[in-house]
């Protein structure tokens, strides 16, 4: 993983100020946690509500304006801003080379701050968290990624989606006639299937009958 460090920290903010390829990749999946400074806090919340305001990278003089409109910060963060945003840094052109190191310093951070939130869930800091929700913080923290490929591109993806829809299935009867007609044969080979059905009146009786087939 990418070693949590104030240069990497440093080209991340810079690239998300001048950077329009690489802010459009990686944004999304950015969170202020994973920032340790109050100062690097300020600069990507600022970056972040320009962009989704304004869909495009704000310029190194507009977040200086967004942050001189504030009234939450302390002199000595302010001073701290305003010499990180007073050195323009030209954007790295390897665009792909940073989006990686961004999503493997993105993995660490996000775990490291779930072990530190379920020490407090032990420890008993955290009061409103129940001790249950350890596995799912962990597990999500691990599975953090840059991977977007839930759903369709509804160009890019127009051969996938065509097979997917005109696949032929072999499907295993279920002997039940109804059923089958709704399942279109049956069920899918190699899947796992879950009958539900709403609550019924206890003097309710249902009979079904599976045939074996011969």
């Amino acid at each position: 993983m990418a070693a949590d460090s104030p240069e990497l920290r440093k080209a991340i903010l810079h690239n998300l100020i001048n950077n329009q390829e690489y802010s459009q990749k990686v944004l999304p999946f950015l969170s202020d946690e994973y920032f340790t400074e109050k100062a690097e806090k300020i600069i990507f919340d600022e970056v972040k509500k320009y962009f989704v305001k304004y869909d495009a990278v704000p310029s190194y003089q507009a977040v200086k304006i967004q942050v001189q409109e504030r009234n939450d910060l302390t002199e000595a963060v302010f001073n701290e801003v305003d010499t990180f945003l007073s050195k323009e840094v030209e954007p790295i052109a390897k665009v792909e080379y940073l989006v990686n190191k961004t999503e493997q310093w993105c993995q660490e951070r996000a775990i490291v701050n779930a072990v530190y939130q379920a020490v407090n869930i032990i420890g008993g800091d955290d009061k409103k968290t129940p001790m249950t929700a350890l596995p799912d913080l962990l597990s999500q923290a691990i599975g953090t990624s840059f991977d977007k490929s839930v759903g369709h591109d509804f160009m890019n993806d127009i051969e996938d989606r065509w097979d997917f829809y005109h696949r032929k299935e072999d499907k295993i009867p279920s002997g039940l006639e109804h059923f089958d007609y709704i399942m279109r044969g049956g069920f899918p080979a190699k899947t796992l299937g879950v009958l539900m059905a709403g609550c019924v009146h206890p003097d309710t009786k249902i009979k079904i009958r599976l045939r074996k087939k011969k």
